[in-house]
């Protein structure tokens, strides 16, 4: 597939979250061990927790932890800058998905930016002789280190190099481009295949039985994630991969109609999709 078929079917989008770690140099703390262990100046530093234990901070940490992991399984790599390559098929429900993050991030932001002023004086007994009011910044300045940034691109087309260089010039530029579109490209398809085995090789390890007979613990929608996973397998297949979408196909088939209860109950049937799954695995070579 060329760069030309690819910009018109797939889109870059860079996400960005900032937070606020609430950690600081000790100096005092820092000279202290230094030199209780008759160490250099140099040998450690101490950082401590402005706000330890406070839940809503730890919630925004959390969510954008979350954010970030969620962004990856919905994309596929492609910069190494961190943007990220997505259909535009999957764009709307996408991006309305991510503005539904953002809306969340910025609340959590909000609540904990309220609480912050009393927050502090909370630190008192925390921190004991280490607790310093004047280290803590006001509620404005914390309140722009955090940050949700969303960027969506096109994918570059290696015939717009809009400088007057001579044509001998741009034709080298457009050749190296295609060989780092093509490495790309490659990188990104490689990413597909991966979660594509991952999933498939999970299923069956969770159909094989411990070695005393009985099944393993498994989820009881354990067929609606895998069902979920392939579905998205397959549109973030931009090159419209065959040997992708058939392990797919074949995967859907090898569930179709199951629900994890039925497998629970029924050692014949986990027997079955685990041979299914790993007839798929052993037909293709990737």
């Amino acid at each position: 597939m060329n760069t030309v078929s690819i910009a018109s079917s797939a889109m870059l989008v860079e996400l960005s979250i900032g937070t606020w770690t609430a950690r600081k140099l000790d100096k005092s703390v820092t000279e202290e061990v230094n030199m209780s262990k008759k160490a250099s100046s140099q040998a450690s530093r101490v950082n401590k927790n402005l706000l330890p234990g406070v839940e809503q901070l730890d919630a925004i940490t959390k969510y954008a932890g979350m954010v970030r992991n969620w962004m990856y399984s919905q994309t596929l790599p492609w910069s190494d800058f961190g943007a990220r390559l997505i259909t535009t098929e999957a764009f709307f429900d996408f991006k309305r998905a991510l503005d539904d993050h953002e809306k969340e991030f910025n609340r959590l932001v909000d609540t904990f930016i309220a609480k912050y002023p009393s927050l502090i004086s909370m630190q008192a007994f925390k921190l004991g002789d280490m607790f310093n009011r004047r280290e803590y910044p006001t509620a404005e300045e914390i309140a722009s280190k955090f940050k949700f940034r969303v960027s969506y691109m096109p994918v570059p087309d290696s015939g717009d190099f809009r400088v007057d260089i001579g044509n001998e010039a741009v034709a080298e530029l457009q050749a190296h481009y295609q060989r780092d579109f093509g490495e790309k490209l490659d990188q990104a398809m490689a990413d597909v295949r991966k979660r594509l085995l991952e999933e498939l090789h999970h299923m069956s390890e969770r159909m094989t039985d411990k070695e005393d007979g009985k099944p393993k613990l498994f989820r009881h929608n354990v067929v609606d994630s895998l069902s979920t996973s392939l579905a998205r397998i397959r549109q973030l297949n931009i090159t419209k991969d065959e040997a992708i979408e058939a392990m797919v196909s074949q995967a859907e088939k090898a569930v179709a109609g199951l629900d994890g209860q039925s497998l629970k109950e029924s050692d014949t049937l986990r027997r079955n999709v685990r041979e299914k799954i790993d007839g798929i695995l052993g037909a293709f070579d990737f």
